[in-house]
């Protein structure tokens, strides 16, 4: 019987160990889950900001040829 006792006595916080590191463990998959999705939204931002970039870069060109054209007429 003391033999249970002890092996009951050792094993509570083993086992309370396992299950912390087991909680642990999962924070850190949801960690690197929101990490992922961070970085997939980054691409996806600066997929936007460099569409934007060579959009006004065209209307830019266009304003000076425009620009051109108007001083040839006057």
């Amino acid at each position: 019987m003391k033999d249970l006792i002890k092996t009951i006595t050792i094993a509570l916080p083993v086992c309370g160990l396992i299950f912390q590191a087991g909680k642990q463990s999962e924070k850190v998959d949801d960690l690197y889950a929101k990490m992922d999705f961070q970085i997939i939204e980054q691409k996806s931002i600066r997929e936007i900001l460099h569409s934007m970039d060579n959009k006004l870069c065209v209307i830019e060109q266009d304003v000076k040829h425009m620009l051109i054209d108007h001083q040839k007429q006057v």
